[in-house]
């Protein structure tokens, strides 16, 4: 979903159990509550900023991002 998202853009994400925590769940820790197992999870999501990164190897085992431009 990201990869197609705008800067400032907002989505309502829907998460299969399989995608997120799965058959073991997540108890609660902090101020975080627990996920049953096998849950579905919504997301809201705000793309704010983002940084490219370059595949220099064409496997994904060396990137290049920029820093700081200028």
């Amino acid at each position: 979903a990201v990869k197609t998202m705008k800067k400032g853009e907002k989505v309502l994400l829907n998460v299969k159990p399989e995608y997120a925590f799965g058959e073991s769940g997540k108890p609660s820790s902090g101020n975080d509550g627990a996920v049953p197992p096998n849950a579905s999870l919504q997301i809201d999501l705000e793309l704010v900023s983002w940084k490219t990164v370059s595949d220099i190897t064409k496997d994904r085992k060396v990137l290049k991002k920029i820093l700081k431009e200028g």
